[in-house]
């Protein structure tokens, strides 16, 4: 699927708020960055170097030429624009280098199982018990 997508990492899980209602936690999102350009309302995941976790948010403005396309983007849900997340001195995002991909398409929910294994240790360990205890009780 990274081929295909053009994209590091085509599947993504929102772990926050801040783009609802139009996406909520737990929903996985497909991605696609074969796109020469992002358009302003397109919804973009993007890295920050430094910051391993993706961030899913709107563009808001884009300033382009002819090599390169710049975009400032903002959760729907939140209040200002994302200047605040960027890299230090960085005022926009650079298509090419910091965009992870497009949501061409998503799932609502089902990765909320991606959450509950990172953010709760009592489901984490269930989970690693029930899988022992089948693997026990497997008898192959």
């Amino acid at each position: 699927m990274s081929i295909v997508a053009n994209s590091h990492s085509p599947i993504v899980v929102v772990l926050s708020g801040s783009m609802e209602p139009a996406f909520q936690r737990g929903d996985v999102l497909f991605l696609w960055n074969r796109d020469s350009m992002a358009i302003v309302g397109d919804v973009v995941v993007y890295e920050i170097q430094g910051k391993s976790i993706p961030i899913v948010h709107r563009v808001l403005r884009e300033h382009h030429n002819l090599d390169k396309q710049y975009l400032l983007t903002k959760g729907d849900n939140n209040a200002v624009d994302d200047l605040g997340l960027y890299a230090k001195k960085q005022r926009y995002l650079n298509q090419k280098t910091d965009l992870v991909g497009t949501v061409k398409g998503y799932v609502p929910m089902v990765g909320y199982i991606t959450i509950l294994i990172t953010e709760n240790i009592y489901f984490k360990f269930g989970l690693l018990g029930l899988m022992g205890i089948s693997s026990l009780l497997g008898g192959e």
